[in-house]
């Protein structure tokens, strides 16, 4: 079962509420034997750019991530806690990937804040993230909404290594996943392709736990 995400939200609700209606569809799938899963491309987007750059600096720490994602207003209203709540989620979906790779565990769950900006289009945020023993990794997260060119924006960036995430059709016509970085053109499957083949066969990359984990950092982050 493959959710949209947020998996929860309603501007309505307290906290409280909206994370009691997440361990309630997460039990409730566990209960009829159903894998839960979360649409969260990113997770993938974030493990190729790991990937990558380990071969480009093999042995080198991460000291500093930065990743952005913004999409089109589209004549909306500035509204940037909506902002944050559409694509925060695949933002935390690409720190959960990076910190399962680090140290196979979950993230720490209430990171404390270094800054939190909310304002007209734009979402900020900035923590430290503590990965078991490592050295914390400074962390900012981008969400906001263009009303010019590029209209969609996707990248990482790991201490100074930008990675800018595309996509174009190959020569069969597929929609296939374009990262530009300092080492070349990386080309892979289209990372929604890669979301819906892992859920597919089982193996979903929020598992359950995970989901809630999204949806716990989501609302702490935004201070609620």
């Amino acid at each position: 079962m493959l959710c949209e995400k947020p998996l929860v939200h309603d501007p309505a609700l307290p906290t409280a509420t909206l994370l009691a209606q997440t361990d309630e569809l997460i039990d409730l799938a566990a209960e009829r034997g159903l894998q839960l899963a979360l649409c969260s491309q990113y997770w993938h987007a974030a493990d190729r750019c790991l990937h990558l750059f380990r071969q480009l600096r093999p042995g080198e720490p991460l000291h500093t991530i930065e990743a952005t994602l913004a999409s089109p207003a589209r004549g909306r209203a500035p509204d940037p806690l909506n902002v944050w709540f559409d694509l925060g989620p695949h933002l935390l979906a690409g720190l959960q990937a990076l910190s399962e790779r680090l140290a196979a565990c979950r993230i720490n769950l209430l990171p404390e804040l270094d800054t939190c900006v909310f304002a007209g289009y734009h979402a900020r945020v900035s923590f430290p993230l503590r990965v078991l023993d490592h050295i914390p990794i400074h962390c900012t997260l981008h969400a906001h909404r263009t009303e010019d060119e590029p209209q969609h924006i996707r990248s990482f960036t790991f201490n100074d290594l930008h990675f800018d995430l595309q996509g174009a059709d190959d020569e069969q016509g597929i929609y296939r996943s374009r990262i530009h970085y300092p080492g070349g053109i990386d080309y892979g499957d289209d990372f929604m392709h890669q979301l819906i083949a892992a859920t597919l066969a089982g193996k979903a990359a929020l598992r359950a736990d995970l989901i809630r984990d999204n949806q716990r950092l989501l609302l702490h982050l935004a201070g609620l």
